[in-house]
């Protein structure tokens, strides 16, 4: 093997060069794998300290999430909180995705609200870029919210979103 700085011949298994000292590929690839498996570790660590799921499902019974699981689910199609709140207000299960999804909702319109007013900064070249993409994260942060809603509540599970899932709008 040949150092790729100096050109001079070097042992297969060398880390270094030992004419210029140099580290080989291998080596800088290696360091960078450790360096994003560290990265990786601590963010599973702390993710799980900021982005959990409190599972609220033992709070209600096994009739009433199997009886009001469909009309449930609209409740993270954008508007429809309405139909569980409005057709199954006896049962529990019903208002918590309501809820959740109402808060969805809400963060979903502010935000295209907030995005119409100060859509004119767009024009300005860095910072319109800048809020675009800021903007663009917190949209797919939402749209995950409803798609993990829709997924959570369609197994019969009431698992509060993240972030949001602390907002009570309506008990």
């Amino acid at each position: 093997m040949y150092c790729r700085f100096c050109g001079k011949e070097m042992p297969d298994d060398a880390k270094k060069c030992p004419s210029c000292g140099k580290e080989t590929l291998e080596a800088q690839a290696q360091a960078k794998l450790d360096e994003a498996e560290e990265v990786i570790a601590k963010a599973k660590k702390e993710g799980k300290k900021y982005f959990k799921c409190e599972d609220k499902s033992g709070q209600f019974t096994n009739k009433d999430k199997e009886k009001n699981r469909g009309v449930s689910v609209l409740a993270y199609i954008p508007l429809l909180f309405l139909v569980p709140m409005l057709t199954a207000q006896d049962s529990p299960y019903a208002r918590f995705h309501a809820n959740q999804g109402m808060v969805l909702s809400i963060c979903s319109f502010a935000l295209w609200m907030v995005g119409r007013i100060f859509g004119f900064l767009s024009l300005i070249p860095v910072l319109g870029t800048i809020l675009k993409v800021i903007f663009l994260v917190l949209e797919l942060m939402i749209f995950a919210g409803f798609v993990y809603g829709l997924l959570t509540c369609s197994k019969g599970k009431a698992m509060k979103i993240p972030l949001l899932g602390d907002v009570i709008i309506f008990d």
